[in-house]
């Protein structure tokens, strides 16, 4: 069982946090073999937060092909912005670091980023819960939309 194999790495790196609360975060019972573990907790870890920063970058720099991504945008004002990138960049530092113990493939290295993105993550998950929810009520709200279309042939 995964949560068994974890909890003997459990034993042996004292830090890595407790199973239920990752499991809790990230779902790591539904992982499908219990071979590198740590290197799929870590897996699942990224893909959670590389969901936060599609997320974030989204509200930062909008696709301006997206509609709804720019009448998103609308309702941050830039000191809001500007707190968004620094969360982004927390992030990104996390995931960069994913990257890179990936290229260690060492189990006390993973083991120390797992126990750092896991108290991280907490912090991350906290600051944007109110801006997903800001984000769904921005549909609920109306925006004056203008766009220059310019010429159009």
């Amino acid at each position: 069982m995964i949560s068994d194999a974890y909890e003997e790495l459990r034993k042996k790196y004292k830090h890595l946090p407790a199973f239920e609360e990752m499991d809790h975060d990230f779902e790591i019972s539904t992982l499908e073999s219990e071979k590198f573990l740590l290197r799929a907790v870590k897996k699942r870890m990224a893909e959670r937060l590389d969901d936060i920063s599609s997320t974030l970058g989204d509200i930062i720099h909008p696709s301006s092909e997206s509609i709804a991504l720019m009448y998103e945008w609308r309702f941050f004002d830039p000191k809001e912005k500007k707190g968004i990138v620094a969360l982004f960049r927390r992030v990104q530092y996390l995931l960069r670091a994913f990257c890179e113990a990936d290229l260690i493939q060492d189990d006390e290295n993973d083991s120390r980023l797992i126990a750092e993105a896991h108290k991280a993550w907490k912090e991350v998950r906290k600051e944007c819960l109110p801006l997903a929810k800001r984000i769904k009520e921005a549909w609920t709200r109306e925006t004056e939309y203008k766009e220059d279309l310019g010429y159009l042939g």
